[in-house]
């Protein structure tokens, strides 16, 4: 807690000078902010790892598996490239791409789309919240629960009705997803095209694309 309230102290310190002295632009103000809290978030974590790793809790018993399988850092590495590099080439290696100040830019022929499409996945994500989870949740107490103490009959008993409330719930999900997805794909690119909200036919192409990515 030291580490972490030194850090903090210190970064605050930093960008209040920085502010004070070269009056920085609020976009250089956020960008400095960012960078302070990311050295606060080092320390953090330093000091919580150091002070778990005294106790060798479970809690950071990943570390035992990355040591032994390095190649899982590289796997989350291409991973994440693979999940963020795109907004990489869409911002800053397109000619559509519109620079706002620094490194906030603004790409209207991905961004319009991919917000649009993006409330195709609400329903399906409010479900999988308030009934998925909470349903599948009590099944999985129950489950482990029997482990603990019941016989061998009640255990499977428990296991059987654990999977059969996580498919059918599964086959819900997808089921509901598949119908937004349809909807959207179909009524809502022809809702977006009459309500002439500047979208092209490319980024109509490009919703229905998101639509479908987004589904799956």
């Amino acid at each position: 807690m030291i580490a972490f309230a030194a850090a903090f102290a210190v970064s605050s310190v930093l960008l209040l000078i920085l502010f004070f002295i070269t009056r920085l632009t609020v976009p250089m103000m956020i960008l400095v902010l960012l960078v302070c809290l990311t050295a606060v978030d080092v320390f953090l974590f330093r000091a919580i790892y150091l002070s778990f790793a005294k106790h060798d809790s479970s809690v950071f018993a990943f570390r035992h598996v990355i040591k032994s399988n390095p190649s899982l850092l590289f796997i989350s590495f291409l991973m994440a490239t693979g999940i963020l590099g795109h907004f990489w080439l869409v911002l800053f290696m397109s000619d559509t791409s519109t620079e706002i100040s620094m490194l906030f830019r603004f790409n209207a022929k991905y961004d319009f789309p991919a917000i649009a499409a993006y409330f195709s996945t609400i329903p399906a994500a409010i479900y999988f919240i308030t009934l998925f989870e909470t349903d599948f949740s009590d099944k999985y107490q129950r489950y482990f629960a029997a482990l603990r103490s019941a016989s061998a009959g009640e255990v499977e008993t428990a296991k059987n009705e654990m999977i059969l409330t996580l498919r059918k719930r599964m086959k819900t999900l997808f089921l509901i997803q598949t119908i937004c997805c349809l909807l959207f794909v179909t009524a809502g690119s022809k809702l977006l095209g009459v309500l002439n909200i500047g979208m092209t036919e490319s980024m109509l192409r490009a919703f229905r694309v998101f639509c479908v990515g987004y589904s799956m």
